[in-house]
């Protein structure tokens, strides 16, 4: 709890209160206990983490724990185990005991509990510091375990016969001394000596590893013979001797194309084949031999008369050709006898079902290698351990090469370095099928190694602007940029005098539920836009004690919307009212207008700090965290009341004039242009006092219509929008409840441009008040009629007060009916 309170920076008066809501069973009915116990002595309550903890251990920590702690320090002995457990024991209870002594008496312990030889050791050198005494110790009981080959006068001398064999030099030599005692009889016992000395090389007794008489040889020595018995030759080809190289290219960022082949036939078995090969483009300035510690081995041979780019991989636990390699060379694959799957780095995997046999020569070398038919781009063959075993490859790391031995020959093969990129080198464009793409995880691999990466990012760019802004209204566009941003500012939002308040209904029970189940493309995606919100300090992360779920909402363009579940906490949470506009008053104030613009606010509810002291009521969870809001989020339930007061607040003198506003769309009309740009100017410089940003990709300026809330509203009046009447055109017959009221109320909305829209919707009302859904022939027909009408549906001008109505009523002698007119 130190560490994670030292992490977040929890405050002192708070790390308490959030110690307690983490106890549980017992522990969480002792702390109630001693807070019911302070409430009714009129104590002051625990206020202290220090204090906590000590309450805590009296309960918890037996008195005798660290006696006991202590006692079996000062028993701990070595024995038989190894030095390093040792060290490693005493060393934890050393750290856990907290005792506060000299280190010379803690060294006393240490050396107490050792063997005699190691306790000899450390008293003849004079080791008087701990960690001293730990390294000396380690390093003593290595070298005694490790058998070390002696170079003395007395080392048997070889001399190479000229007809030795590789096979019998690397054999254990035959062993010229017997032992006085090997050939005695069965019942003679080993001669024993007082001191009885154990050799550290065969194990035997009367005797050191000096004058041992098993002498062997050291494996060094071998190696060198053959090395000098051998031949050596060295394989260095020479770029230009190779003409079309086929598909190849010499560099790329860390791409590795993979093509999808169906894998319903292939059997996945347990432990997949991996071939993992990776490419970077790394352009620095190095040293010369630098580029071997990046580069993967790779080298240039002819088959069938034919340039090819072989790439020697120990990671690659298959032989592979290409795909087009195979039919470039005019190889004759063969079905594999046991088909499988392969899996790249990035995880994905594809089908092997072909393999042919590929001719390799250079220098004495040559073979015939079965190798796997495979589509990939990052070379012709490659060789991986199954060729690697076959020969026995030795591999040098430093130097990035690989040698074996063939015919009584030592074949070295030595990297290609990398093409030099300069400016006056011309570099050949190849055509290649597809884009050389990557995704995140293969960048990040990318930028583990220590030289610099350089990326290609393509962002969509828009070739025109999307405002359409006439001639005479540039300079006021051009003046209030500002106001209309790409992005929110990454800070939060100025302090207003109206924040978004969150007071809960006394005594009720806080939620705390557990984050939703989402698919990982999903959850890419929401840490997305959660790395967003943090970077601009919306949000940060929470200790509150209730918790709401995140999830993702799509949007009309594709993207994804991230929303909170507040309902647990709405429901709790006492309701304010704020009047939110009528439509048909809304409606009623643009008659006469001509000239409309329209302004939607960016991301409006992010606009709007949360009262100081209830952002924890805002906590939210997801898969990796826990945050709570600085601004007002969706989904709360007195959000559009708070909005709507600060827009408001802010339009007030204009509303009701030449505006009107309806949560984040404001709607500016007029009769000229003049008034028009006069009334922008006002609008805009009042967005921009009270720190209000639009989107100009939803922003329209001076048209002759404009969408509001579902209709076209228009100089001649108001007409139904086309996209929503298209939607009930084509909506499909019902055949749930569920589907009769989606097409009821989308219909209702529009039944202002219906004529006796009671009367035609009468039959399809009737099929949502029968207990079981039954949709009758005069529903059908009534459904067909809707829809008919619906495009048939007039342009309604929009009322004018300044004229006299006229009222005609109908003679009916059960009810009165009229048309205001």
């Amino acid at each position: 709890m130190d560490r994670f309170f030292t992490w977040y920076r929890v405050p002192e008066d708070r790390r308490v209160q959030f110690a307690s809501l983490k106890l549980t069973g017992t522990a969480q009915l002792f702390w109630e206990s001693v807070e019911d116990l302070l409430e009714r002595r009129h104590a002051p309550p625990v206020g202290s983490w220090e204090e906590m903890k000590c309450r805590l251990q009296e309960k918890y920590l037996p008195q005798s724990y660290r006696g006991n702690l202590l006692d079996q320090w000062n028993a701990l002995t070595q024995g038989n185990r190894p030095v390093t457990e040792y060290v490693t024991q005493f060393d934890e209870f050393r750290m856990r005991c907290h005792i506060v002594e000299d280190e010379a008496m803690t060294l006393s312990r240490f050396r107490q509990g050792l063997k005699d030889d190691l306790r000899r050791e450390l008293v003849l050198r004079g080791v008087t510091t701990l960690d001293y005494a730990y390294s000396l110790v380690r390093d003593y009981e290595s070298v005694m375990r490790t058998p070390f080959g002696r170079r003395g006068d007395n080392r048997p001398s070889i001399t190479p016969a000229p007809t030795l064999s590789p096979k019998s030099l690397l054999g254990p030599p035959p062993s010229n001394v017997s032992p006085a005692w090997k050939n005695k009889g069965k019942g003679h016992e080993i001669p024993r000596t007082s001191s009885r000395l154990q050799c550290f090389k065969c194990k035997g007794f009367g005797h050191i590893s000096s004058n041992c008489p098993s002498q062997t040889l050291v494996i060094e020595e071998h190696e060198g013979i053959v090395d000098e018995l051998l031949e050596d030759q060295v394989y260095e080809p020479k770029l230009e001797e190779f003409g079309d190289l086929g598909d190849d290219e010499d560099t790329f960022l860390g791409c590795i194309r993979t093509f999808p082949v169906d894998l319903s036939s292939v059997p996945h078995a347990p432990d997949t084949p991996r071939l993992s090969v990776v490419r970077c483009t790394l352009i620095q300035p190095k040293g010369a031999d630098d580029w071997r510690c990046h580069a993967i081995f790779h080298t240039y041979i002819k088959i069938n008369d034919k340039g090819c780019k072989i790439i020697v991989v120990s990671g690659s636990c298959i032989n592979a050709v290409s795909v087009a390699t195979v039919s470039r060379l005019g190889l004759q694959p063969v079905p594999h006898p046991q088909p499988y799957s392969v899996s790249w780095v990035d995880t994905s995997s594809i089908a092997v079902k072909e393999r042919c046999l590929v001719p390799i020569q250079f220098l004495e070398y040559k073979d015939r290698i079965w190798c796997d038919v495979i589509p990939m781009d990052v070379g012709h063959v490659i060789l991986g351990r199954p060729w690697l075993f076959d020969l026995d490859v030795t591999i040098h790391g430093r130097s990035n090469s690989y040698s074996f031995v063939f015919n009584g020959k030592k074949i070295h093969l030595n990297p290609l370095p990398p093409k030099p990129v300069g400016s006056q080198q011309t570099k050949k464009i190849v055509k290649r099928k597809g884009l050389n793409i990557i995704n995140s995880m293969e960048f990040e691999r990318a930028l583990v190694s220590a030289s610099v990466v350089f990326a290609v990012v393509v962002m969509e760019v828009p070739l025109a602007s999307p405002i359409v802004v006439p001639d005479e209204a540039q300079s006021f566009f051009q003046e209030f940029r500002d106001v209309f941003p790409e992005d929110l500012p990454d800070h939060l939002p100025s302090l207003r005098d109206i924040q978004h308040a969150i007071d809960l209904v006394p005594g009720a029970s806080l939620p705390n539920l557990p984050h939703y189940r989402m698919n990982p493309t999903e959850h890419a995606e929401l840490q997305r836009q959660v790395g967003e919100l943090l970077h601009k300090g919306f949000i940060r992360e929470s200790l509150s004690p209730c918790a709401v779920p995140a999830l993702l909402t799509p949007k009309k363009d594709g993207s994804w919307r991230m929303c909170i579940d507040s309902r647990a906490i709405n429901r709790i949470t006492v309701k304010y009212r704020f009047p939110i506009p009528r439509l048909d008053d809304m409606l009623d104030m643009m008659v006469g207008a001509t000239i409309f613009s329209k302004i939607d606010l960016k991301s409006g509810y992010h606009q709007i700090r949360i009262r100081q002291g209830d952002e924890w009521k805002t906590a939210f969870k997801t898969k990796d965290g826990f945050y709570e809001w600085l601004v007002m989020p969706f989904g709360l339930t007195n959000a559009p009341s708070t909005f709507m007061r600060v827009m408001t607040q802010a339009l007030r003198p204009f509303m009701g004039k030449f505006l009107v506003v309806y949560f984040d769309d404001i709607f500016v009309y007029n009769r000229t242009k003049e008034q028009h740009l006069d009334h922008l100017t006002q609008v805009c410089s009042t967005l921009r006092e009270t720190n209000l940003y639009a989107n100009v990709k939803k922003c329209s300026f001076f048209t002759d219509r404009v969408v509001f809330l579902g209709f076209i509203v228009s100089s001649t009046g108001v007409s139904a929008d086309p996209t929503k009447i298209q939607a009930i055109v084509g909506w499909p017959e019902p055949k749930t409840i569920h589907d009769v009221r989606s097409f009821h109320g989308l219909a209702t909305f529009y039944r202002r441009f219906i004529q006796g829209f009671n009367t035609i919707m009468a039959p399809i009302t009737e099929c949502m008040k029968m207990g079981e859904f039954q949709w009758t022939l005069e529903a059908a027909k009534a459904f067909k009629l809707v829809k008919k009408r619906m495009t048939e549906a007039p342009v309604m001008r929009l009322p004018d007060f300044s004229k006299v109505f006229e009222v005609d009523c109908d003679a009916s002698g059960v009810g009165i009916g009229g048309v205001l007119s």
